[in-house]
């Protein structure tokens, strides 16, 4: 459930909004074990850990605001980044979901196992939603997402990542 928003301007509009809980996803095992092996202001793509064909295999879902479930949109696929934040005020990983164009495959498997998928994103990611927890003025911990009000057409990079997660913390009170 979303508390509080206020807007905010990057390559992107932007409204952050602070949350009763984080996604489950951050408490998925695999998804912390990748964040510790980031350095600070380090990001990795993701997304083959999100996304699955065959639902009996274990994967990490998100859901909330940024999740698309309109087919009428013509990026119905998501890109996913985790993002250990150079700023110490962000208190574990953030997640970026962004609009993608996806390509699946399946990758190498020995004769009698189930070949594994693979997610490449063709094209994209643009402007992507974000989910983590900060540190506010208050000194409080605070589960937020921030979400484009405005859709990107630019491609959302590493540099993009680091200045919208600069944005959010100055949002929360920092500098």
């Amino acid at each position: 459930m979303m508390q509080g928003a206020g807007a905010i301007t990057s390559k992107a509009a932007y409204e952050i909004c602070t949350l009763d809980a984080g996604p489950a996803a951050f408490s998925h095992p695999d998804l912390q074990r990748l964040h510790t092996l980031l350095t600070p202001g380090e990001s990795r793509d993701v997304t083959d850990r999100f996304l699955r064909t065959d639902e009996r295999w274990p994967y990490t879902d998100v859901r909330g605001p940024g999740a698309n479930t309109n087919p009428d949109l013509p990026d119905p696929f998501r890109a996913a980044y985790l993002m250990k934040a150079a700023d110490p005020a962000f208190d574990g990983p953030l997640l970026f979901i962004a609009p993608a164009q996806i390509e699946h495959s399946l990758g190498a498997a020995a004769a009698d196992e189930t070949p594994p998928d693979v997610w490449t994103v063709t094209a994209g990611p643009y402007a992507p939603t974000v989910y983590g927890r900060v540190r506010t003025r208050d000194g409080e911990l605070a589960d937020f997402v921030a979400h484009p009000i405005q859709p990107g057409t630019e491609v959302f990079g590493a540099a993009e990542r680091l200045e919208l997660s600069r944005i959010i913390r100055r949002h929360f009170g920092g500098t």
